[in-house]
């Protein structure tokens, strides 16, 4: 499972993540996007809808993952995203949505549809500090947490596209998400991101 591309959002507080880097693009469909502060991912604006972004820097094989540390916990939505469109609202997601779905912290794996949200499983409970990897192979997706399989579903509706992650969170400038990774299982091949990179 080779890593493709990681960020670890260095830069200066309320930078956006398409100012940060050229290798992210705000999620087709919407102007909102992720904003960094104390060098992870938050928002700028609460109760303002999902900042969803996607790694255009690498194109992993259909068969990938995507990896985030939450921080804190988002009071609506934090996610890893594998597959993601650059045509559509469209991607698969592994986190945490009590925005959309209830639930609380409980982990859970859905996908966006034309901008269609489907809840496809849940599992354990989330808390600060996880480390959370979306596995999407075929039609089987894997959520991970701390290394650990946490539970798995079955889905066919999405079958290519980009690594990426999706945060909103009731309180601005506070960092929810850190330290993303992509990857895939064919070619290794490594993005590092640094300052303004």
């Amino acid at each position: 499972m080779p890593v493709r591309a990681s960020d670890a959002f260095t830069n200066a507080d309320g930078t956006l993540l398409t100012n940060h880097s050229s290798n992210w693009s705000t999620q087709s469909g919407t102007t909102r996007q992720g904003v960094i502060y104390s060098n992870g991912v938050g928002v700028n604006g609460a109760d303002d809808g999902d900042r969803g972004n996607r790694y255009n820097g690498v194109q992993p094989n259909d068969d990938q993952f995507s990896t985030v540390t939450f921080i804190v916990l988002p009071a609506q939505d934090g996610s890893a995203h594998c597959r993601e469109s650059s045509a559509a609202e469209t991607y698969y997601a592994g986190g945490m949505d009590p925005n959309d779905f209830g639930g609380g912290a409980a982990s859970r794996i859905w996908k966006l549809v034309s901008g269609v949200k489907t809840s496809l499983g849940t599992g354990s409970t989330l808390v600060a500090g996880d480390r959370v990897r979306l596995e999407v192979v075929g039609s089987a997706l894997t959520l991970f947490i701390n290394g650990a399989r946490n539970f798995g579903v079955s889905d066919t509706a999405i079958l290519s596209g980009q690594g990426g992650l999706g945060v909103q969170h009731g309180t601005i400038e506070v960092r929810v998400l850190d330290d993303w990774e992509v990857g895939d299982f064919g070619v290794p091949q490594r993005t590092l991101l640094g300052v303004g990179t």
